[in-house]
């Protein structure tokens, strides 16, 4: 994970930027002296809290490096350095890749908030399917999955949409369902329900009908979160349904995605 420095250059202003050096595998700025560390990573890393005087807003730029070898990692981080829901970022492993961290200054907390915090809310995991089914279909079939990482405290929104139409010439009831897993296997008909919700498909053969299904993920821990859109007859029509993507048997376009969107902290109902 990436994330980019906030700060703006302005003309006539020059950044501090100065080099660290690990004394006993430890790296420590100065924000006096110092408005961009650079600092290449080794086989252990610590982060200390940064010496100085700060003010309130003051900006830290940690440029990360990783050496020669790759797969660098921060150990420890000192106990000034915050980070939303106390989960620091991962960073790139190749060799010589470069991760920038931006911190700024809180005097009233006396610690320094990464600016990353500011970034987590939007979309964070998205697929798209391109290939349709026109061979009926009526059974729970998994169309589409999609994954993101997620973090405790968090609530995800996620989002299928998918256009389907009947097979033969009678109106079908559609059952769109989001499935999921946090335990690293693939989602799919069996797997735990997030929600659902039943789709009128039209009333022609062929004629399609874009519907969707919507729920919400209360992460209450890091990890994986995997999410399958499932779709099946409900009620309805003697044949089974098509699904449209990308094209089909009528040579029509359509798109058929699973999304899943950082919405924010998870709100606590009051007692």
């Amino acid at each position: 994970m990436k994330f980019l420095s906030k700060v703006t250059e302005q003309k006539g202003i020059v950044a501090r930027v100065n080099t660290l050096t690990a004394v006993s595998n430890t790296f420590t700025p100065n924000c006096d002296t110092t408005d961009i560390a650079n600092i290449t990573l080794g086989a252990t890393n610590t982060i200390a809290n940064p010496t100085g005087t700060p003010t309130d807003g003051q900006s830290l730029i940690l440029r990360l490096i990783q050496d020669g070898t790759g797969g660098r990692t921060i150990g420890t981080w000192g106990n000034q350095y915050h980070f939303a829901a106390d989960l620091p970022p991962s960073l790139h492993s190749g060799a010589g890749r470069v991760d920038l961290i931006e911190f700024r200054y809180r005097s009233a907390a006396s610690r320094w908030e990464c600016m990353s915090e500011l970034d987590l809310r939007g979309v964070v995991g998205r697929n798209q399917r391109t290939t349709p089914i026109d061979d009926a279909f009526s059974s729970a079939t998994s169309v589409l999955t999609a994954q993101a990482f997620v973090r405790p405290g968090r609530t995800y929104r996620i989002t299928g949409v998918a256009e389907i139409a009947p097979a033969g010439g009678s109106a079908i009831l559609a059952d769109y369902s989001l499935r999921y897993t946090t335990n690293g296997s693939t989602p799919g008909t069996g797997s735990a329900q997030l929600n659902r919700a039943l789709v009128y498909s039209g009333v022609a053969a062929g004629i399609p009908v874009a519907g969707s299904v919507t729920g919400l993920f209360h992460a209450t821990s890091s990890g994986t979160l995997r999410v399958a859109l499932v779709i099946g007859k409900a009620a309805g029509g003697a044949t089974g349904l098509t699904l449209r993507a990308g094209g089909g048997a009528s040579g029509q376009e359509s798109i058929t995605y699973l999304e899943i969107e950082d919405v924010g902290t998870t709100v606590s109902a009051a007692s």
